[in-house]
C-alpha cells in the first residue's frame, strides 16, 4: 500500500503545476494533445474499442508526465511533444495551403507553419529543462524530496 507521502508525490507529479508556469502549461497541453490524438487514432484507425484505447491513452499521458521528473526521460518527452505540435502545425498549414491556386503553396505553407509551430514548445521545454537543471526538482515543491 502506498504511504501518504507517496500518494502526495504522485498527485503532485501528475496534476500540480510546475515552478515554471508558462512551460508547465504548454507541456501539459502537449501531453494531453498527444494522448487525445492517440486515443482517437486507436479508435478510428484500428478496430480497438474505446475502453482499451482510453487506457492506453491515459497510460501514455501518465508516462509523459512522469518523464518530466527524470533528467534523461525529459528529453524524450520534449522530442515527442515538439514533434506532435510541429506535425499539427504542418497539417494545418498544408490544409490551408490548398486555398491558394499555386502548385507549391501547400508544401511551402506546411513547412513555414511547422517551423513557426515548433517555436512555442521548444521555448517551453527549454525553460523547463533549464529550470530543472538549476533546481533539484522543478515539479515538486521544496518540502517534498525528489529522491528518497
Amino acid at each position: 500500500m502506498l504511504s501518504a507521502r507517496s500518494k502526495e508525490r504522485a498527485y503532485r507529479l501528475l496534476f500540480t503545476e510546475s515552478a515554471e508556469p508558462f512551460a508547465s502549461e504548454i507541456i501539459g497541453y502537449t501531453n494531453g494533445g498527444i494522448s487525445l490524438t492517440l486515443f482517437l487514432v486507436l479508435i478510428f484507425a484500428t478496430t480497438m474499442s474505446w475502453g482499451p484505447s482510453l487506457a492506453i491513452a491515459l497510460a501514455v499521458f501518465v508516462l509523459l508526465r512522469l518523464a518530466l521528473e527524470n533528467r534523461v526521460a525529459i528529453w524524450i518527452a520534449a522530442v515527442v511533444g515538439t514533434t506532435f505540435v510541429t506535425g499539427v502545425g504542418a497539417g494545418i498549414g498544408w490544409t490551408l495551403g490548398h486555398v491558394f491556386d499555386v502548385d507549391d503553396a501547400p508544401i511551402a505553407l506546411a513547412i513555414a507553419s511547422a517551423v513557426l509551430a515548433s517555436i512555442l514548445p521548444l521555448v517551453a521545454y527549454r525553460r523547463f529543462i533549464v529550470r530543472r537543471t538549476d533546481e533539484r526538482d522543478s515539479i515538486l515543491p521544496p518540502s517534498v524530496p525528489s529522491h528518497p
